[in-house]
């Protein structure tokens, strides 16, 4: 039966190898700036909620706002305004087909 050669298979590296990871992940100001989140937010139960408050009201804004936009873009005509707007009209158009039917008499 054939095998592979010898040279030609992998070899294991053995040993620690280099850590993997960006170049901003291994700056110091990163790492401190990291620290401090840990300390301070993480770390302290009330900073913790008010930070877990902060980021979901973020991403709820994110979404919710914009939709909010376009559901009122989409329904401008079924507004109370636009039905005021249309009572209005038809009121005066009442009107004037009043006058013109008594200035016809």
């Amino acid at each position: 039966m054939k095998t592979i050669s010898y040279n030609k298979t992998v070899k294991p590296i053995l040993g620690r190898k280099k850590p993997v990871g960006w170049k901003v992940f291994q700056d110091p100001k990163y790492k401190s700036m990291m620290n401090f989140i840990h300390r301070n937010v993480m770390c302290n139960s009330l900073n913790y909620q008010i930070f877990f408050f902060v980021v979901t009201y973020s991403i709820t804004s994110f979404f919710f706002y914009p939709s909010l936009w376009l559901y009122q873009s989409n329904n401008r005509h079924r507004q109370l305004d636009e039905a005021i707007k249309k009572e209005n009209e038809y009121k005066r158009l009442k009107a004037l087909e009043e006058e013109a039917e008594e200035d016809e008499e």
